[in-house]
């Protein structure tokens, strides 16, 4: 699972410049990083993740399991990005992406759960 978060990761380095990509495709991108990232961070702890793409769900599955989450709460804001960007037909998200912030916490993120994962 973390492989793959970190495949999601690349593609946001490869798209934070290119304006050519879309911030929906971006966004997409993002929230599936965090939410392998989050799950491969469940994994860690021998429990089953939930087949989910909520990523407030997702923290609060770890908040459960004791980890300290407070730092990634504002990467909920990509939940849409899962839901609209992928079931609803001609969905198009409105808000612009601050592309170099969102990637900083992703790459956190991804970095802080493959250090777990060493440990």
């Amino acid at each position: 699972m973390l492989a793959k978060s970190q495949e999601d990761l690349a593609a946001l380095v490869v798209f934070e410049e290119n304006t050519t990509i879309s911030d929906e495709i971006f966004g997409f991108h993002a929230q599936q990083a965090v939410e392998k990232a989050l799950k491969a961070w469940i994994l860690a702890h021998d429990v089953e993740h939930p087949h989910i793409h909520d990523l407030n769900a997702l923290l609060g599955e770890l908040k459960s399991l004791g980890e300290s989450v407070a730092a990634y709460q504002s990467l909920i804001e990509l939940n849409p990005f899962a839901i609209q960007f992928r079931y609803e037909e001609g969905s198009s998200m409105s808000a612009i992406v601050d592309r170099g912030s969102v990637l900083r916490k992703v790459k956190s993120l991804v970095e802080l759960v493959a250090s777990k994962l060493r440990s």
